[in-house]
Parts: structure tokens; C-alpha cells; sequence
């Protein structure tokens, strides 16, 4: 099987309530595999396409290999105010957060499982809007030690 890839798009459900889940699949479409990795990205594009978001930008990146390895950055900037506001945010306990402004969260999604052509997230607090995520899905049987981690050497982060 060596390695198998597969990149995409969804939206969130905002629909979906803290501890619903939201299930992602490629099955039909795409391989059929289960992920050992997926990359999450996103920038604040809320239509069903992919384009770019002018004006107020809410970007990020996650990355998840279980329940309990998996991490999230994001940042945002606000556009066209009288005065500047900025706001940057990391965590280990999820994989998607985005806000509205700086001062109002907007959702946060978890990562959930590695499902067969696809993977599921549960969400932990309810998103008003319906941002577009991309993400790449990597695994197969070449694809072994996978690890989510940071090392600390010497007062640096690599």
C-alpha cells in the first residue's frame, strides 16, 4: 500500500451543538484508507468554495494523530476598525478555534477519530459561522512512527 494521501474541504455544521460530532469522508470519492495524520488549515473563508477572505482575517493550522495528540495555532486580525486589535491562540486540546473578533469566540472543534476515508470531529463550542477547513489526510503502511510534539533544546522550540 505504501503511502496514500488525500486533500480536501468541508464546512463546519454549525449546526452541531458542543458534543455533537461532525464526520468527514471521503469514502466514494477518494482511497479508501485510514488517515495516521491529518493537517488541518484555514482562512476564514466561510462560503462553500474555496477562496480567500478580504478584510478581517482569522487564520490557522491543527494537526491531529488521536484524541489525545493533536494541537491547534491560530491568529486574527481585525480589518478597517479605528484602532488595531490582534489576537494569536495555541493549544494541545483541539484542532480548530476561530472568533468573530478578538474578544468573542466563535467555535472550537475537536478531533475525535481515524475513520475508514475520512475522520471525525467533535465540537466544544458551537460555531456561528460556517468556516471552510482544508486538510490533508496522510497514512498508509509506510507511514509509521507518526508523532505530534515539540522538543525543547537549549531555550528553542524545534
Amino acid at each position: 500500500m505504501a503511502y496514500s494521501a488525500w486533500v480536501g474541504s468541508f464546512n463546519i455544521d454549525t449546526a452541531k451543538t458542543a458534543g455533537q460530532d461532525q464526520v468527514v469522508s471521503w469514502l466514494g470519492v477518494g482511497p479508501a484508507f485510514t488517515p495516521k495524520l491529518i493537517l488541518f488549515w484555514w482562512g476564514g473563508a466561510v462560503g462553500n468554495g474555496d477562496a480567500v477572505a478580504a478584510g478581517t482575517y482569522n487564520l490557522g493550522f491543527g494537526a491531529a494523530i488521536s484524541s489525545s495528540s493533536r494541537f491547534c495555532t491560530m491568529t486574527m486580525s481585525v480589518d478597517a476598525g479605528s484602532s488595531s486589535d490582534s489576537l494569536r491562540s495555541q493549544a494541545t486540546t483541539e484542532v480548530i478555534r476561530c472568533y468573530t473578533d478578538v474578544a468573542t469566540l466563535d467555535g472550537i472543534a475537536d478531533f475525535k477519530t481515524m475513520d475508514a476515508s475520512g475522520f471525525t470531529l467533535t465540537i466544544d463550542d458551537q460555531f456561528t459561522q460556517t468556516y471552510r477547513i482544508s486538510y490533508l489526510a496522510l497514512g498508509g503502511t509506510d507511514l509509521t512512527n507518526v508523532y505530534i510534539g515539540k522538543q525543547y533544546r537549549s531555550g528553542r522550540c524545534r
